[in-house]
């Protein structure tokens, strides 16, 4: 496929790199993360852990869902690349 990566909320594409809103963020403030420098390792202290299939007939949808919980590290090899910008003005969302 020639398309980007697709997520199940919206995202503002600018110069092809994807801005996300966080509706939890502090008005005024952007969080800005490299990818490139930043890595997930499982963690060795947590394990795999599935919830199991449960119907969601209840729910009014034929489907099944599942959870699988998994602990991992997020680790940022350079953090320098990342920024914060805090004060801006503007609409709210």
């Amino acid at each position: 496929m020639d398309t980007g990566a697709r997520s199940g909320f919206p995202n503002l594409n600018i110069n092809g790199v994807p801005f996300y809103l966080d509706h939890w963020c502090p008005k005024g403030t952007v969080i800005m993360v490299n990818s490139k420098y930043t890595s997930m390792y499982i963690s060795e202290d947590a394990q795999f852990d599935f919830s199991g299939f449960y119907s969601l007939i209840p729910l009014g949808q034929l489907a099944q869902v599942g959870v699988m919980i998994l602990g991992e590290n997020i680790i940022t090899s350079k953090p320098s690349t990342g920024a914060t910008f805090l004060g801006l003005t503007g609409g709210a969302f």
